[in-house]
């Protein structure tokens, strides 16, 4: 695995497992270990498929018109 892809899959972990933390917190019934397993099952999936963005780019600019307002 390139050393960019093992710290994205890091991140994903760490953001993960902090989520379901908060989760926890708010949902009594919530089996910690159970979720994580699961998404971290699905992760694994989705990291070994070649990653294929499934939107056009939209590229998006701020234009300051005449009357002072802003618009996307």
């Amino acid at each position: 695995m390139p050393r960019r892809c093992a710290f994205g899959g890091a991140e994903h972990l760490i953001a993960l497992y902090e989520g379901l933390q908060l989760q926890a917190l708010l949902r009594a019934e919530l089996d910690l270990v159970a979720a994580f397993d699961r998404a971290v099952a699905r992760l694994e999936r989705g990291w070994m498929e070649r990653y294929e963005p499934q939107a056009a780019r939209r590229l998006a600019m701020w234009d300051d018109d005449d009357s002072g307002s802003w618009e996307l």
